[in-house]
């Protein structure tokens, strides 16, 4: 089984994604660890989700499309 990949997004309000950082796990159990964990609403936003390999998305406020 090759690397999971997340994708997390962070903003500043709603008007769209001001940051976007990509990690790889080895396991699914600390991806989604990861996911739980930096997934946060509020004025200081962030999105996290597990995406697939040459996946093309739409990064938009508390989603990827």
């Amino acid at each position: 089984m090759g690397k999971i990949i997340v994708l997390k997004t962070e903003g500043k309000g709603t008007e769209g994604v001001d940051f976007i950082t990509i990690e790889t796990f080895d396991d699914i159990n600390s991806a989604n660890a990861f996911v739980k964990e930096n997934t946060k609403y509020g004025k200081y936003w962030s999105f996290a989700e597990i995406v697939n390999t040459g996946e093309r998305l739409e990064i938009c406020y508390m989603e990827n499309i």
